[in-house]
């Protein structure tokens, strides 16, 4: 099934645009305070920061530039952040707290083994980071903290990371199946609805198409012809003796004989051609793109074939066929009419025979 890219409108474009101005404003603000005071840096990393990844990312994975994306995220997972880390107090401030955040966006963004092996990275590098401003940056720092509460800080940021990764995953598979799930359930209702249409325009004994759907193509096909100069014929057939068919072997094998004749038709038709079941065991056709004379050389060929195929050994039977040809002042209603006049007089003629105009 195609799919719809989601921002596809101008208006949810300019949204888009909107949101990505504002994720850039908000990641220049929070660079510049970087070498403002500590305090200002603590919001900024905090909040000024998860915005505009969220803001940046969403906006690329909508617009499905998932590369740049993914360029995004990382400069900011293994770039930006640390260096917030070094300048706003360290494992003291709140910038630890954006490794969580960050972990979840790695996790929303990249998928499978690329996302395991990219959270794993992460963890150790954050770990890495940890140990490093603790043996480096504050060795002679009254507030230093304990090796326990570094392993302790180490451990829970670790176990705190995985469970983020995991649930975030998660959420995206649930997510996932349940998209999967309505596509499917979207699939299976448009087949439903493509076997209902093809019902509705279908004669449900022969499986020819039925006379609403052969009115409405002829409508078309007929502005279309007139407007194009194209020829067009009508043809309207008659099982002879059909009643007596149905009395001698009964309506089961009249049924069949109505199938056997629609098989044949449709056997002798241009794909450009239509083949409807007008009433009864009258049958029409639309014959497009053919001028009178084709016309009836299909129509024989037709009748031929019916008049040497049996439905059994015992039980031949025939049909007669009326023709007539689109002229500039036809419509519909005497383009039909004029065909079923011709078919009466092939019947008054003596039957199984093709009667068409100025033929």
């Amino acid at each position: 099934m195609d799919k719809k890219n989601n921002y596809g409108t101008t208006l949810e474009k300019k949204v888009s645009v909107i949101f990505y101005v504002t994720g850039l404003i908000m990641s220049t603000s929070s660079f510049s305070m970087a070498f403002l005071s500590a305090v200002l840096m603590e919001v900024a990393a905090a909040s000024l920061f998860s915005m505009s990844i969220i803001v940046i990312a969403l906006f690329f994975k909508g617009l499905q530039n998932y590369k740049f994306c993914k360029i995004v995220v990382l400069y900011i997972v293994f770039i930006f952040i640390p260096f917030l880390y070094y300048r706003t107090g360290e494992i003291y401030g709140l910038t630890p707290m954006c490794f969580i955040i960050l972990a979840i966006f790695v996790a929303f963004i990249f998928s499978g083994k690329t996302r395991i092996v990219f959270s794993v990275i992460m963890t150790i590098y954050y770990n890495f980071l940890f140990i490093t401003s603790y043996i480096v940056t504050m060795p002679n720092d009254v507030f230093r903290p304990s090796l326990f509460s570094l392993v302790s800080f180490i451990a829970a940021h670790t176990f705190i990371e995985f469970c983020a990764v995991l649930l975030t995953t998660q959420v995206l598979n649930a997510y996932k199946a349940n998209q999967a799930r309505i596509e499917n359930l979207a699939d299976e209702l448009k087949a439903k609805n493509d076997e209902l249409l093809l019902l509705s325009n279908t004669d449900a004994l022969t499986g020819a198409k039925n006379r609403r759907f052969f009115m409405e193509t002829l409508i078309c096909e007929l502005e279309d012809s007139k407007h194009s100069s194209n020829n067009l014929c009508v043809c309207l057939l008659d099982i002879d003796y059909f009643k007596k068919v149905n009395d001698t072997h009964g309506h089961m094998v009249g049924d069949e004989v109505l199938k056997l004749l629609t098989k044949i038709a449709q056997n002798n038709l241009r794909p450009s051609d239509l083949f409807a079941r007008y009433g009864g065991e009258e049958f029409i056709i639309m014959l497009a793109r053919c001028d009178i004379t084709q016309g009836y050389t299909i129509a024989e060929r037709i009748r031929k074939c019916i008049e040497k195929t049996p439905y059994r050994q015992d039980l031949f039977f025939t049909a007669s066929i009326g023709i007539s040809c689109l002229e500039e002042n036809d419509n519909i209603e005497t383009l039909i009419e004029r065909a079923d006049k011709n078919l009466y007089v092939a019947k008054e003629s003596g039957r199984n025979r093709v009667i068409a105009e100025m033929i």
